[in-house]
């Protein structure tokens, strides 16, 4: 799928293949719903201040999303993801949303801006790494999130927090936790932009996934 400036959505599909989803320079919208794909997903959206929204969609190969510069929003709720998951944004002001979803693995790149990820009841068994790099970042965990065991949060410069939150009675007790402030190697980040720019290159070559 090949689209500039849009909208794309796909509802109650069962595909039997791979599935990419391009699209050019513009405030872009990606809507998956409740589907499935046997293979793996790229979601590519450029520049622009795009949506990506995964609800209720099971995956059983990787999961690659990449989001370039502007003010991005992606949320996944109730996903299951059997493969490995790379997301990258660019610069400016991201908001990435995991939500009651399971992922085998995950690496994360934010980007440059004031970034906020929020965390609530999702699982994963192998290493989840999220490099939030430049900017005042938030981490937002919800109340009763277990975290996962191999979790590595890299907040680059800036005033970071990870906010632990719990709800009595109507009071909210919350507890801000430093997040590590350290440069994200830049050669780590080229690293998956590249793989990240071979896959796109594959899907455009390939044309996989169902047109809409």
């Amino acid at each position: 799928v090949c689209v500039a400036g849009t909208v794309i959505s796909l509802d109650n599909s069962e595909l039997s293949a791979d599935f990419a989803a391009i699209t050019g320079k513009g405030s872009d919208t990606i809507a998956i719903r409740e589907s499935g794909v046997a293979g793996k997903m790229i979601l590519n959206t450029d520049k622009g201040n795009d949506t990506i929204s995964l609800n209720t969609i099971s995956i059983d190969g990787d999961l690659s999303v990449n989001m370039g510069k502007g003010k991005d929003t992606l949320k996944m709720e109730t996903v299951i993801v059997g493969g490995f998951t790379n997301i990258l944004t660019a610069a400016c002001q991201d908001t990435i949303v995991f939500e009651d979803s399971t992922l085998e693995a995950m690496f994360m790149a934010t980007g440059r801006g004031d970034d906020v990820v929020q965390y609530t009841n999702t699982t994963a068994d192998g290493l989840v790494q999220m490099n939030l790099d430049r900017g005042n970042d938030q981490m937002r965990v919800a109340s009763g999130t277990t975290l996962p065991t191999k979790l590595i949060v890299n907040g680059g410069s800036g005033e970071n927090a990870m906010n632990a939150q719990t709800q009595v009675s109507g009071n909210i007790n919350r507890q801000v936790l430093s997040v590590q402030a350290q440069e994200p190697s830049a050669d780590l980040f080229e690293q998956r932009r590249k793989m990240m720019d071979d896959k796109v290159a594959a899907a455009n070559e390939l044309f996989l996934g169902n047109p809409i």
